[in-house]
């Protein structure tokens, strides 16, 4: 089976999409890295402030407070966004990867 050729433009869109969203790409990884420290302040502060009669039940009440469940939401939209922007760049790559082999085969008479 014979691959059509990537023209150009598409391969020269791949690689300004690569390099537009490496700051935002950094930055998304660092978010979610951040808010899993997060989450164990938000817990043990919660933790502290619970009221109950076992630990058992002081960490159940610290992980469902109001503070930690807008935190899941918060994580969840946070690992969408850099979920999308990894599969994004992935397809730009395989472009890119895919050019350079196609490239490559032309010069060799392929």
């Amino acid at each position: 089976m014979a691959l059509e050729p990537i023209d150009d433009d598409a391969v020269q869109g791949a690689l300004e999409r690569l390099s537009d969203t490496d700051e935002v790409h950094a930055r998304a990884k660092a978010r979610l890295e951040a808010m899993r420290w997060t989450r164990k302040v938000l817990e043990g502060q919660a933790f502290l402030d619970a009221e109950g009669k076992s630990v058992a039940e002081r960490e159940a009440r610290a992980a469902s407070c109001q503070a930690v469940r807008a935190w899941i939401e918060d994580y969840e939209n946070a690992w969408a966004d850099y979920q999308l922007l990894e599969n994004q760049r992935g397809s730009d790559e395989r472009i890119y990867e895919l050019y350079r082999t196609m490239s490559a085969n032309q010069r060799m008479g392929r």
